[in-house]
């Protein structure tokens, strides 16, 4: 891996720009009494105090002036400590921290743990019963609470690092693979539509000399790239061909990702 490769934080304008919703200073008017208010721009304080930098923030594209302003977004924070080394030695990946907010009072405050790898810009987020979320309430909130949640966080490093060795080791078969591949299309499709051989072709095909090989890992990382970021060409209803467009709801691109490592523990 190029030793050049490595993460860039956000200042908090490029954050404001890209998620204005986590500087609310208030919640959504008419919002319950017993609704807690937790500004996201306070959790990105606190993690920048410990050592935790923005990475990515984004939202959805609103037409409704509420969601605008208080509506779903979501933060990724890194920590240039806490790093994967491939076989080599490299740095390969960072241990993102991916938090959902909103200010509605309609939606739960979730904290993620998830991968950046370097190479491809990709974001993994894990979903396995041994780690994976975390969970912080809005009701009570303090600053030491966050800092335990980091902490738990960094301790399940070892068993991530185990996952992602594990998943290394396991080679797949071009036939595996190719169900890999539409068992993952049909999460982002829903529907039973089967990739012709030419689609899983390019479906499964690497975009970078480091994404080629056989094993579990990096397959899983090449349909992950296909599925939420598209580009592949598609065949819809009409029997026309098209170029697949990347998903840009924040909260549906966390539940492809959590779904495709879910779906990769199947075959591990």
């Amino acid at each position: 891996m190029n030793n050049s490769l490595e993460m860039t934080a956000l200042t908090l304008d490029e954050v404001r720009q890209a998620a204005p919703q986590a500087f609310a200073t208030a919640p959504r008017p008419g919002v319950s009494a017993k609704y807690s208010f937790l500004p996201t721009s306070r959790i990105i304080a606190d993690m920048d105090s410990l050592g935790w930098k923005v990475n990515m923030a984004k939202s959805n594209r609103n037409r409704s002036a509420v969601n605008k302003e208080f509506g779903n977004h979501v933060i990724k924070f890194f920590n240039p400590e806490v790093f994967i080394r491939d076989q080599d030695g490299n740095v390969e990946s960072y241990i993102n921290i991916v938090v959902l907010n909103n200010h509605t009072g309609m939606g739960s405050f979730k904290f993620e743990l998830g991968i950046f790898r370097l190479v491809c810009e990709n974001g993994l987020i894990i979903k396995d019963t041994d780690m994976g979320s975390f969970n912080i309430r809005h009701t009570g909130y303090t600053f030491e609470q966050l800092q335990e949640t980091l902490n738990q966080a960094i301790e399940r490093l070892p068993d991530v690092v185990g996952r992602i060795n594990q998943f290394n080791q396991i080679i797949m078969s071009a036939d595996q693979q190719k169900e890999f591949a539409q068992k993952a299309f049909a999460l982002r499709s829903y529907t039973d539509r089967q990739l012709t051989e030419e689609e899983l072709t390019e479906f499964l095909a690497p975009r970078r000399a480091q994404d080629a090989g056989d094993s579990l890992w990096v397959v899983l990382n090449r349909v992950q790239e296909s599925v939420l970021k598209g580009g592949f060409r598609v065949t819809n209803s009409n029997n026309k061909s098209r170029k697949a467009k990347s998903i840009k709801n924040i909260q549906k691109d966390i539940q492809l990702n959590q779904q495709i490592w879910e779906l990769g523990m199947q075959y591990a």
